[in-house]
């Protein structure tokens, strides 16, 4: 192709021109074309990534919600939730009353310490091995139950009747 302009310069010159006309083109073809497909491609790597680290991390979740369900289903039965704070009070009040009994615990006090949470203190006697019985059925017990305090009273003689102070409560799980 003749351009009228270049005809009048040398060939050297020409050539020199031609060089820079498609450096030029390429530089034109880079910055338009190759450089913004090329950022893009980046842009999609880093995408591809983090899609996979979520999803690895949505696996290790898939993986243990199992446990998650077979813990769930064998403590159910302790995440009832709380009914009315009386209500539950007396339905704690007759669980201890039953359970001292079945550990031949005497109860002498049985007092409500909140009004708003569901916590009794508890003043009872017996042998130390029921008082320990006692104990072990609290924790043992068809509800979910904590015993916060447990104050002994060791300077009885060998044959008298243990004092013991407790303080129990239903933890709120709802």
């Amino acid at each position: 192709m003749k351009i009228p302009l270049l005809q009048k310069l040398s060939a050297k010159e020409q050539r020199l021109v031609y060089i820079i006309l498609i450096l030029a083109g390429l530089y034109l073809i880079y910055s338009y074309l190759i450089d913004p497909a090329f950022s893009q491609l980046v842009d999609l790597d880093e995408k591809i990534k983090q899609c996979k680290e979520q999803k690895s991390s949505d696996d290790m979740i898939r993986e243990r919600k199992e446990f998650i369900l077979k813990d769930y289903e064998t403590y159910q039965i302790y995440m009832t939730p709380l009914e009315e704070t009386s209500r539950e009070k007396s339905k704690l009040s007759e669980l201890v009353n039953g359970l001292a009994q079945k550990s031949q615990v005497t109860i002498n006090n049985l007092a409500s310490k909140d009004e708003k949470e569901c916590r009794l203190v508890l003043d009872c006697e017996g042998k130390i091995t029921s008082i320990i019985q006692f104990i072990y059925d609290l924790s043992c017990a068809p509800v979910l139950l904590k015993i916060e305090k447990v104050d002994l009273s060791l300077k009885a003689p060998k044959d008298e009747p243990i004092k013991c102070m407790l303080t129990i409560s239903r933890p709120k799980l709802f």
